[in-house]
């Protein structure tokens, strides 16, 4: 072959479409781990605001327990205090 006859090989448009289409693919992967990301924090964020709602569920009912105690002492203190003394 002579080398004069030889043509310089640039790269063709069918060889910039498959790093295009390269470059979609790795961009579509990376969109998906973001959103599995995300979905994984929305789980953890949603599982730490059911513990909070259980945590302070609780603490009301130990707060109307510890109110309805206090309520009965002081109404036996007033029947106390009303009740007429015997000598």
């Amino acid at each position: 072959m002579d080398s004069s006859k030889r043509k310089c090989r640039s790269p063709t448009k069918n060889f910039y479409q498959h790093w295009a289409a390269l470059g979609s693919q790795i961009g579509q992967f990376i969109d998906k781990q973001q959103l599995a990301e995300q979905f994984r924090q929305a789980q953890k964020m949603e599982a730490i605001g059911t513990l909070a709602g259980g945590v302070a569920h609780d603490f009301n009912n130990i707060l109307t327990v510890i109110t309805g105690y206090n309520r009965a002492d002081d109404d036996h203190g007033r029947r106390r205090s009303q009740a007429p003394r015997m000598r």
